[in-house]
């Protein structure tokens, strides 16, 4: 969890305590239910601490209507200097908040060596599973989970049994680990003073509830609150413990004097109830949008605001995955520039392992302006945008994203995770990517991939990265089937200054080039390493001859 993600936590569980402490202090800790009290504030902790982690998804599909107005991009700069001073400040609260965290994290661990001197030092005798100390350090008894610490100095006979009585209460419930459950609430939760108010109710609650088990054992009413005025004394002891004497003892006395409170307010309790099922309402439902856009008008409409450049649009569709690098992604822009489109993307966010998190698109085209959010930190779903054959244009998420044969040879085409290249071979002829890359997805009849010795035993040690066999359809004339003719390269994807490029053995470039037709080229054909290097001076050799 991030420090992003963890201070909106971290205020839901706050306001989730507060919730809780406020229920108590205003209605449930007027009544003696101290055993239904303790566990209405052990669970407010629990259900704090875990509530806001637990998110309930929703999906809904959004329908963006699209028009022909443009997105503006003003402001970037200015949203980006706000976007680092907040980063730049969030950082520094989180680097205190564990400041804080350590300090109190360390003021605990000394309070525990303190308590393990003194178990240590004292001598001790076990009644009944617990064991019973007389330490010259301590003065004033108090428990600790399964011990009993007594001072060494003597009291009288019903003294020490109204004590042991207390004591053997907070052992028998196991009231240690309520204090220690505050404890690490208040190292969590340090900056917020409730968490403190709420740690002392808890001690107090526990206190009524062992001195009502022990004025009803051995001793009466009075005699026990005789004993608890004067055992008051003025003495420091470790917040850790459950000690019998301490600074509640008025409010103690009060509370063995009231009522027992009518078993009908024991309804009280689920006063919490209403406000976490707001809460889950209001903050645990987080809605995933999934954007389609459709036309910007619903019928007909008037002839004076129908653009007359989407009446016959090329339908095409291009896909973005979160796996895609930088340079695909530029690569991708200039293929939609190619088909008269225009693609921006903003707040573009990437994981340590390199998948898009977080992107904003905007796609222009002739017919209008679309733009959507995607937002999802395990990796955004694929989505697809384009224009229809109508002209609409659209930008789709989720299973309704097609992916077609162009896409596998973008991905398959390149460098492997091991830097490895496989070799391309398109109708029997090594290819390029760039080749590749450019044929018509139509013309695709089927893409073989080998591996390992079966590509070996075909192509020897230049397919030992691997090889990727791609077979075209062919076009029937007569009885003879014909290839149809090669695609020509993508100029943009051309490097030119590794790749000569020959017209009917004349060098050309990106002029002569894009001015070529595919319907006038006989044949391609591809030359690699040593025999490019050797004849044409470069690594790589294209070389085109027309009819």
């Amino acid at each position: 969890m991030s420090y992003t993600e963890f201070f909106p936590y971290f205020l839901k569980a706050n306001a989730l305590l507060a919730v809780f402490w406020l229920l108590y202090r205003w209605v449930l800790s007027k009544e003696t239910f101290f055993t239904h009290n303790r566990f209405f504030l052990l669970s407010g902790i629990v259900i704090s601490i875990l509530l806001p982690l637990c998110i309930i998804e929703r999906t809904e599909i959004i329908e963006i209507a699209v028009g022909s107005r443009e997105i503006s991009a003003s402001g970037g700069t200015s949203v980006a200097e706000t976007q680092d001073l907040a980063t730049s400040l969030g950082t520094a609260l989180f680097y205190i908040y564990l400041g804080g965290t350590v300090l109190f994290s360390t003021k605990l661990l000394i309070q525990l060596a303190s308590l393990r001197r003194i178990l240590r030092k004292g001598s001790a005798r076990v009644i009944k599973g617990m064991k019973i100390i007389r330490s010259k350090e301590a003065e004033a008894p108090f428990s600790f989970f399964n011990y009993i610490v007594l001072p060494y100095r003597q009291s009288e006979q019903k003294e020490q049994v109204a004590v042991l009585s207390h004591e053997f209460v907070h052992v028998k419930q196991w009231h240690s680990a309520d204090i220690m459950l505050n404890h690490l609430l208040t190292i969590f939760a340090w900056i917020n003073p409730i968490a403190w108010l709420y740690r002392k109710d808890v001690a107090q609650n526990l206190e009524y509830l062992a001195d009502r088990e022990a004025s009803t054992r051995k001793l009466c009413s009075k005699e026990y609150q005789y004993i608890l005025v004067k055992q008051n004394l003025n003495t420091q002891q470790l917040s850790i413990i459950n000690p019998f004497i301490n600074s509640l003892i008025k409010k103690r006395i009060v509370m063995l004097h009231q009522n027992p409170s009518k078993k009908t307010n024991i309804w009280k309790l689920s006063l919490a109830l209403p406000f976490l099922t707001a809460f889950v309402f209001l903050f645990n439902l987080k809605t995933v949008a999934q954007y389609q856009v459709s036309e910007s008008a619903k019928g007909p409409q008037p002839s004076s605001q129908i653009n007359p450049a989407a009446e016959a649009q090329e339908e095409f569709n291009f896909i973005i995955t979160n796996e895609m690098s930088d340079s695909e992604l530029k690569e991708l822009k200039e293929q939609v520039a190619e088909k008269g489109g225009k693609l921006v993307w903003n707040q573009l966010s990437r994981n340590k392992q390199g998948v898009i998190t977080k992107m904003q698109v905007t796609f222009t085209h002739a017919s209008g302006t679309a733009s959507a959010t995607h937002d999802n930190k395990n990796g955004i779903e694929p989505f697809s945008f384009g224009v229809k054959a109508d002209g609409g244009i659209f930008i789709m998420s989720g299973d309704r994203v097609e992916k077609k044969e162009y896409v596998v040879l973008n991905e398959i085409t390149g460098t492997t995770s091991r830097g490895k290249k496989p070799i391309v071979i398109v109708d029997e002829n090594e290819s390029t990517t760039v080749t590749v890359k450019s044929i018509d997805p139509d013309q695709i009849e089927s893409v073989t991939v080998l591996k390992g010795k079966q590509a070996t035993d075909k192509y020897g040690e230049k397919g030992s990265d691997g090889v990727i066999e791609v077979h075209t359809k062919t076009i029937k004339s007569g009885s003879t089937d014909v290839a149809p003719p090669p695609a020509l390269p993508n100029i943009s994807l051309v490097d030119w200054d590794e790749t000569a490029v020959y017209i009917d053995d004349k060098k050309a470039g990106p002029e002569e080039l894009k001015a070529l037709q595919p319907d006038q080229i006989d044949k391609m054909k591809v030359l690699k390493g040593e025999e490019a290097q050797e004849k044409y001076g470069k690594p790589s050799a294209i070389l085109i001859y027309t009819k």
